[in-house]
């Protein structure tokens, strides 16, 4: 897969999990974005029990593949990962 693809994986799958939150969350009756959490549209009992655990593996999915062409990006660039998850100086 072509890495600049992989990486627009982070991009799409943001919006995808803000956009499915809100639509999903429509759809529960007496749901409120503003003081509930995103887990009480899953939880059990709820009409998007099922749908809403499908979307959630279907965003962990590509939020993985996205950590791999992230990793195949940095190594491609001689980045070490520590770099760029660890903003801070390390030890080495």
């Amino acid at each position: 897969m072509n890495t600049n693809k992989t990486l627009s994986l982070g991009w799409f799958t943001s919006a995808l999990f803000i956009v499915g939150s809100l639509v999903m969350g429509s759809l529960v009756n007496d749901y409120d974005p503003m003081a509930q959490t995103v887990s009480e549209i899953g939880k059990e009992g709820s009409p998007m029990y099922l749908y809403w655990q499908l979307f959630s593996l279907l965003t962990g999915a590509l939020l993985i593949i996205f950590a791999f062409g992230l990793n195949v990006f940095a190594s491609r660039h001689k980045w070490p990962l520590h770099r760029i998850f660890i903003p801070w100086p390390t030890t080495e």
